[in-house]
């Protein structure tokens, strides 16, 4: 009888224990996605596509995870999909960074056949695609 409580005690000693590493992994995910950004003046954004103007790449209906980027080197954006704002549509936009003009990019969707009428400058982007969902 006395091995069977101390094997029942065992158990949830080791309950508790995956239970508190559990726990903490939830924890350290959530301040490592929420506030390490924060702390280093980093933003990342959640977009969902609604078209299928970056096909195959972007299907409508994706998740992407957009990071925050610096607006002192758009050069390093060339051939990435970055998300801007296009004030003429009132909306953001998600297309490939194909060309720099002066200090503003040319875009244009993979799935399109002409590059977008507005080319973002630094002051409206927002950042670089880095993961699909």
């Amino acid at each position: 009888m006395r091995s069977i409580m101390n094997l029942s005690k065992a158990s949830i000693s080791r309950g508790f224990n995956f239970l508190g590493v559990l726990l903490l992994v939830i924890e350290l995910s959530v301040f490592s996605f929420f506030f390490l950004p924060i702390m280093f003046n980093a933003q990342i954004f959640l977009i969902k596509i609604r078209s299928g103007s970056m096909a195959p790449f972007l299907e409508t209906g994706d998740l992407i995870l957009i990071n925050g980027i610096g607006k002192d080197n758009i050069d390093a954006l060339i051939g990435e999909p970055i998300a801007f704002f296009d004030p003429l549509q009132n909306r953001v936009i998600v297309h490939r960074a194909i060309e720099k003009t002066g200090d503003c990019l040319i875009t244009k969707g993979d799935n399109n056949e002409q590059s977008d009428f507005f080319q973002p400058c630094p002051r409206y982007l927002l950042g670089k695609a880095i993961k699909i969902f």
